[in-house]
């Protein structure tokens, strides 16, 4: 049997966070866009939602995926940037708690129990023209008593100011993971990228240049077995932020076409629109169904490549064509920055090229 109802617990989690995401993220998001970068406050009261720290709790992790995924959709319904640094620190705070020691556990639980916020981020894209995770670049050589990195990472949420890194790196041939402390001895910030959407997260390339860690700072699953979670994790995360995103779009469109008039009537009343817009609402309860099912799979710990592949596709795909017909609909008015439509269709289209950066 396959319930598509939500627990109690869910609705309301995703309740808050669409509130929250309504009146602390919207409002604050195109300065965000226009700064490239969150105002600390704006942070701190992200990280007060305490979605990333749930992660790491001792309790039962089932529904934890599925709970990540209802929130991040919920966040991207105010601001895209915002929802993909907090899917950055779940990815990391998910993968320590699946695939870490206790002590490893313990610590980040303790580390993150504060009211900062604590930027850390998955690091598997490289600068490479396409992501392809079997051209990895960056080594791991066993050193005494820990291991030396070396090698470049692309596109990492808040490469100056992020605490801890989560790296991906060959070690024998073999994909392994490992935890890096920002200010280790040979970490450099080589560059800030200039991104089309997406410019809150202050993303930038990060060289390792013979970076030493000790052998505590690994983690230890099965060799591939990470890299392969923390793939179909991100891929889940982006249909899921893709998916709010395109709920935005969704309801101003249907609030700015029912108010315009055109030619003696509403654009909401002309059947072409009309058509439009129930596809558009069609669209998105599919990309919702698809990651629902992906997030469920995950946490069921059943293999979920197939599903969360499929919904990211998908969700790529129809959210390109949910933000264009929306931006098409408010004519000049949706190219302009006196309305959000701009904005939202930037952050689709970095949304759908990243791949391995985010999880839950």
């Amino acid at each position: 049997m396959i319930s598509f109802e939500l627990t109690e617990e869910q609705t309301i989690a995703q309740s808050t966070a669409r509130e929250f995401a309504a009146e602390v993220l919207a409002p604050k998001a195109r300065q965000a866009d226009d700064a490239a970068q969150f105002a600390p406050e704006t942070l701190k009261q992200v990280w007060s939602l305490g979605v990333v720290q749930s992660r790491l709790e001792s309790d039962d992790e089932e529904g934890g995926a599925l709970m990540g995924a209802l929130i991040l959709e919920e966040l991207a319904r105010g601001d895209a940037s915002a929802a993909a640094a907090v899917a950055s620190s779940l990815g990391f705070a998910a993968a320590i708690r699946e695939f870490g020691s206790p002590e490893q556990v313990e610590r980040f639980r303790s580390l993150f129990g504060d009211d900062r916020f604590h930027a850390a981020s998955v690091l598997l894209v490289e600068p490479t023209p396409a992501f392809d995770r079997t051209k990895l670049r960056m080594k791991a050589e066993k050193a005494t008593d820990g291991y030396v990195l070396t090698g470049v990472k692309s596109f990492v949420p808040f490469a100056e100011t992020s605490q801890h890194f989560l790296v991906i790196a060959l070690l024998r041939g073999q994909e392994e993971a490992f935890i890096i402390d920002a200010g280790c001895a040979g970490l450099e910030v080589k560059k800030r990228h200039a991104t089309l959407g997406l410019r809150g997260l202050a993303a930038g390339e990060i060289a390792f240049n013979n970076v030493w860690i000790p052998e505590s700072n690994r983690l230890q699953g099965a060799a591939g077995d990470i890299v392969n979670r923390l793939v179909d994790s991100s891929r889940a995360s982006l249909s899921a932020i893709l998916t709010g995103v395109s709920g935005s779009v969704l309801d101003y469109v249907i609030s700015y076409t029912k108010e315009r008039v055109a030619h003696g009537s509403e654009l909401a009343k002309k059947q072409v629109i009309a058509f439009r817009i129930a596809e558009m609402h069609m669209k998105l309860e599919c990309m919702r169904w698809m990651y629902w099912r992906a997030a469920s799979t995950l946490d069921r710990r059943n293999p979920a490549t197939r599903f969360s592949c499929l919904s990211q596709i998908y969700a790529n795909k129809h959210a390109m064509w949910v933000a264009d017909e929306g931006l098409q609909m408010l004519g000049g008015h949706g190219f302009t920055r006196d309305f959000p439509l701009e904005m939202w269709y930037r952050n689709v289209r970095t949304l759908s090229v990243l791949d391995g950066m985010v999880g839950i």
